[in-house]
């Protein structure tokens, strides 16, 4: 039996740049929260006791990490109390004497096997055997398989684990196929007992326990922003003696994104109704966008940036999308608008309580003012 931790996609070292300008603490957060997800990750494998830490790509963000981040990276892996295997994926792809990897491997530690050829990898002692398909680019428009699928010299009394960064068919959006695109009949067709994958920052299987499934995608050990649906996780995996699967997902990530949308009623305030939405949830830790839609107040619509300032300052991020927010036409306005007591004044009020029908009522009584309907 082995049992194991997948992972991958960890992005350390990105800059969160787009964010930097706006809010620099929140950029650092960000960034921060990779590391420390990571340090999540190690404590995890130890708690559950894994053979071996297996990271399917994209470890670093760039190619441009300075000496002394590999060497904080390497330092927190080195803490693991298993093997640490690692290959490239197509951020910090692999080149022939590439300096960069060159780096890393000086800077790691023993217990971190990074492998950058297309050859199996058999750790001393174990019962597995690891077939690496690494990325030798950031953009390719084929994938890394072909040497397995070529491959015919496995070891059958063992679990042979394939390992690849790229997009899976049905899970990554890759319409142009450049990003080492692989499609499930190609997995099938090496001959693997068990499937690692990384690239597209979605689990799979998205499910809480799994049984006799035999590929997955890791997703993220952190999620990366309001686009990422990750979150923030890892899987652990155990093979039986008789090559059974099972596999359980694990939440490693410090830091969440969350999107909201919320719809304001006639009766709703905005604060309340804002406050209703958050509620529960920890500000420390989130970054937040909220869409609202509906009818406001006028005096909550007038008020409604200062409302937001209130609640940005609970949380890492704040951000209001509000295009669909109206204000809500109040029979103080209709009287604003008409003479009391005239037949549209009238007509007008009687749509109080269904805002968007009055709203719809005030256009076509200021359209026939306009001579614009006959």
């Amino acid at each position: 039996m082995i049992k194991l931790l997948h992972t991958g996609d960890w992005h350390l070292g990105r800059s969160y740049s787009s964010v930097q300008a706006e809010n620099p603490e929140a950029a650092a957060r960000y960034s921060g929260a990779r590391v420390e997800a990571l340090r999540n990750l190690i404590r995890t494998a130890g708690t559950e006791g894994v053979d071996y830490i297996v990271a399917a790509g994209d470890i670093f963000d760039s190619k441009q990490s300075s000496k002394d981040f590999i060497g904080t990276v390497c330092g927190i892996l080195a803490e693991a109390e298993c093997p640490v295997i690692i290959i490239p994926g197509n951020h910090d792809y692999y080149e022939q004497n590439d300096p960069f990897w060159k780096k890393v491997k000086d800077a790691a530690e023993e217990n971190t096997v990074i492998l950058t050829d297309s050859r199996p990898f058999e750790p001393a002692g174990g019962n597995a055997v690891f077939y690496p398909c690494i990325c030798h680019d950031r953009y390719s428009e084929g994938n890394a398989l072909l040497w397995l699928k070529e491959f015919k010299d496995r070891n059958e009394e063992k679990v042979n684990i394939g390992i690849a960064h790229g997009a899976l068919e049905g899970l990554s959006f890759d319409r142009e196929k450049k990003y080492y695109y692989m499609t499930r009949e190609e997995l099938t067709a090496c001959s693997m007992d068990l499937w690692l994958l990384g690239h597209s920052h979605v689990p799979y299987p998205n499910t809480e326990t799994i049984y006799g499934e035999g590929v997955f995608n890791a997703g993220t050990h952190q999620q990366t922003d309001m686009a990422d649906r990750s979150p923030g996780s890892a899987f652990i995996i155990t093979v039986d003696d008789d090559k059974q699967i099972s596999a359980k997902m694990v939440m490693t990530g410090v830091l969440h994104f969350r999107r909201l949308s919320i719809v304001i009623g006639r009766t709703d305030t905005l604060t309340d109704k804002i406050e209703r939405a958050i509620s529960g949830i920890n500000g420390d830790e989130y970054s937040l966008r909220i869409d609202i839609s509906g009818y406001a107040s006028p005096e909550d619509f007038e008020q409604r940036q200062a409302i937001y300032d209130f609640f940005s300052s609970r949380f890492i991020s704040f951000e209001v999308t509000d295009d669909g927010l109206k204000k809500q036409i109040t029979p103080k306005m209709i009287d604003a608008e008409t003479i009391e007591g005239t037949l549209e004044n009238r007509l007008l009020k009687k749509y109080t309580d269904a805002p968007e029908l009055l709203e719809l009522a005030m256009d076509i009584v200021e359209s026939c003012r306009k001579g614009e309907l006959s």
